[in-house]
């Protein structure tokens, strides 16, 4: 098996899911062996979960492991599939594109909203989760892009 380097976008998913640990088992040790529970555990894990669902998904188009049906994939000869693989990454940046204006607009418009429990800003703590994440998986569609474009 051939070890993957890691780069800054597992590091963080990763970081991500370790604080989501941290945070619930903190949450069972304090509520069962305390007695008491932490009101801000359940909305501070949920946002992290945001942030590494998003970053995840990032690392599925760069690892080139996004949903799609291999059976008919594997078919295609060199050419039909860099074709195919044009028509996927052209739509998905044209959905990202789509979900990072509306994201954008939605940010600008939760101004001055505030989570639950801890008092955070929505708009500059969670939401940007969703622009990063549109950010993140257009440019390395359009690095996929430009490399099919390259290739001979």
């Amino acid at each position: 098996m051939e070890k993957k380097k890691l780069g800054p976008l597992d590091l963080f998913a990763a970081l991500m899911m370790l604080l989501i640990v941290l945070v619930v088992s903190a949450q069972i040790v304090f509520r069962y062996a305390v007695n008491s529970s932490l009101s801000w555990s359940e909305e501070i894990s949920r946002y992290f979960f945001a942030w590494m669902i998003f970053v995840g998904a990032t690392l599925a188009i760069k690892e080139n492991k996004h949903i799609k049906v291999d059976l008919f994939y594997d078919m295609l000869d060199g050419s039909a599939r860099r074709i195919v693989d044009i028509i996927i990454y052209s739509i998905i940046i044209l959905v990202q594109g789509y979900f990072l204006v509306f994201s954008v607009q939605f940010i600008i418009k939760t101004h001055g909203t505030y989570s639950t429990a801890m008092q955070l800003p929505m708009n500059i703590v969670v939401y940007p989760s969703i622009a990063v994440g549109c950010i993140v998986s257009i440019w390395f569609c359009a690095r996929k892009l430009a490399g099919i474009g390259a290739e001979k």
